[in-house]
């Protein structure tokens, strides 16, 4: 069963265990042949679900081939010599489904990290009372995305993603004014 709804990853590597050909399950077997064309029996790795990667305990040098993925997991750029000695242990077809795996798997990180500002963000405007204040404000607030997305042009535009943007640069807005208020205040306290 898949996950229906978006999450966000915990781990900083995907979890990694060997098993048989036999005991792959369902899914696992769907991505083998029908996205990575890879004969079941001849498999060396296959992402099972989101944080997961599941690698064949037939293999020689499983545990060479899994300190290898490790490295490329933690590696901030393509380690091409982590993959060439990859290829090297296993076959060229497995080096490139670990590439799509890695490149999958720094764009989750970079979604974690991109969630992790945003709440951080939401925590700081709700310190400042952004958060309150835009409350107040919501009737503008509908107002300026309602602009965005193109209520009042004689064409219908529909652009959901500049009325976002107006939003946001209304609650920025609000935000640096805060900010300045408090900066005034704390200035002439001294």
């Amino acid at each position: 069963m898949s996950i229906a709804y978006d999450s966000i990853v915990k781990r900083d590597i995907p979890y990694m265990y060997a098993v048989s050909a036999d005991d792959l399950g369902a899914e696992d077997i769907f991505r083998l042949e029908r996205v990575h064309h890879v004969e079941v029996k001849k498999f060396v790795l296959v992402k099972h679900a989101r944080e997961c990667i599941v690698l064949n305990k037939d293999l020689k040098n499983l545990k060479e081939i899994e300190e290898i993925i490790k490295k490329v997991m933690r590696s901030k750029y393509l380690p091409e010599k982590l993959l060439d000695r990859f290829a090297e242990l296993t076959d060229i077809e497995s080096s490139y489904i670990l590439q799509k795996y890695f490149l999958d798997w720094k764009e989750e990180i970079r979604k974690r990290e991109l969630n992790r500002q945003a709440l951080s963000m939401l925590k700081s405007a709700k310190s400042l009372r952004v958060s309150w204040k835009v409350k107040r404000n919501k009737q503008i607030i509908k107002e300026l995305f309602d602009i965005g997305f193109g209520i009042y042009d004689k064409k219908a535009v529909c652009d959901y993603q500049q009325g976002a943007e107006n939003a946001f640069m209304y609650g920025y807005l609000l935000g640096v004014q805060s900010q300045k208020k408090i900066l005034h205040r704390t200035k002439y306290k001294k």
